[in-house]
């Protein structure tokens, strides 16, 4: 039976709303003064869609939502960097809570419960679908007109090849989940563009890390859904050669000594910061000030190499050290609930598309071993996203609960 991308006509203006919003992203960099204050277009659109959408829910019951445990979470994790707000009073720190975790993790609750009143999943893996071929079309383009970085790597409009990997990958995910969901032959044939063309993408960017994440969510993917040992153990053995063979490709440069590469960086940055966490574990430092704090230290260590990226390059790190102890705590803990509740949704449902978007969550998660894909307003509110793409609805939940 097909399933209408819009059920009914008084749905078309919210779902109107989740459109603009959901194709805005790519524009986060893009900002305007209201009051001497600078405001993304994207937290713009974010603020015009809670207050839209707050207006929609106000007068519908509360206490069946205030007593679910993924809506505690998601406030817990709001609630967890306010100690670093009051202890680093700064403006700069302040816009980052508003427009990275704020607004974002507010956004992401409303449409979990507008995706819960009206089953709207089929429509935001549409929005994602058609969000995933203009960005990486455009790329594209650019790529042909030789829009690259010096080491000929491509970033499009991202501030850098990997950021524009990071956006692109979890689309992989949902566009093959979308093509398994749908019955629209058009869709279908709009899934398979998407997922060449963020392929490629993701193929000139040259990012080892998010392929990587790729290539281990689609291994565990695999392993849920193929249950012959054979065939797994077939998977495993391409998944190693694939890896090597990447690897291979991203270290094989005469012009750079194993020991002064990116990864070589990444693991200063990592020692370093872990010193630095230990000064102040329960509540971090200021959010988004790394780089002030890491280069502050650089006479306590050995000389940092001179393409140090000043990035904690570990979501995990960078919540610790923004944070603290609790923020971390609370992001792990709901990071854990989600994986719990979206597994159970297929176990219960049984139903493929499901652990795909489960497999672009765990993109997004092992992204985050090597990289920050939760520090951006763009890259946070795509993570809310897909979290709401894979939570399970209220009364599904308390089925979860019973089992």
């Amino acid at each position: 039976m097909k399933i209408p991308l819009v059920h009914k006509t008084n749905n078309f203006f919210p779902q109107i709303v989740i459109l603009l919003t959901i194709l805005v992203i790519p524009f986060y960099q893009l900002r305007f003064f209201v009051f001497n204050i600078s405001i993304s277009i994207l937290s713009f659109f974010l603020l015009l869609f809670c207050t839209f959408f707050y207006f929609i829910f106000h007068n519908t019951s509360q206490k069946k939502i205030s007593k679910n445990i993924f809506f505690i979470f998601c406030i817990l994790f709001i609630f967890s960097f306010i100690p670093s707000l009051f202890l680093y009073p700064n403006t700069h720190a302040f816009g980052v809570f508003i427009e990275w975790i704020f607004l974002p993790t507010i956004s992401g609750l409303l449409l979990w419960y507008y995706g819960f009143k009206k089953n709207s999943h089929n429509f935001i893996l549409f929005c994602l679908l058609l969000l995933s071929l203009s960005v990486s079309i455009a790329s594209l383009l650019l790529f042909i007109e030789n829009f690259v970085t010096y080491d000929h790597r491509l970033s499009a409009f991202f501030l850098s090849p990997n950021h524009l990997a990071m956006f692109i990958a979890p689309f992989l995910f949902t566009n093959i989940a979308f093509f398994i969901k749908t019955s629209y032959k058009i869709f279908k044939v709009l899934c398979v563009i998407a997922i060449f063309s963020c392929a490629s993408t993701l193929f000139f960017t040259q990012s080892f890390s998010t392929i990587f994440a790729i290539c281990a969510s689609f291994f565990i993917i695999f392993s849920i859904l193929i249950k012959k040992k054979k065939v797994f153990i077939l998977l495993t053995t391409l998944l190693l050669i694939t890896l090597c063979s990447l690897a291979f490709l991203k270290f094989d440069n005469s012009n750079i000594i194993f020991e002064r590469n990116s990864f070589s960086s990444r693991i200063m940055i990592w020692n370093t910061s872990l010193h630095l966490i230990q000064k102040n574990p329960l509540f971090g430092y200021e959010i988004d000030n790394f780089q002030t704090i890491y280069l502050n230290a650089q006479p306590l260590y050995t000389p940092y190499l001179e393409w140090a990226v000043p990035t904690p390059h570990n979501i995990f790190l960078n919540l610790l050290i923004s944070g603290g102890f609790f923020a971390l705590f609370s992001f792990c803990t709901l990071c854990a609930y989600i994986l719990y509740s979206g597994y159970m949704f297929y176990i219960q449902n049984k139903k493929p598309y499901i652990i795909f978007i489960y497999g672009s969550f765990l993109t997004i998660l092992f992204c985050g071993l090597f990289d920050t894909p939760f520090w951006k307003n763009d890259l946070s509110i795509i993570f809310w996203i897909i979290t709401v793409l894979i939570m399970p609805t209220l009364s599904q939940n308390q089925v979860i609960k019973k089992e």
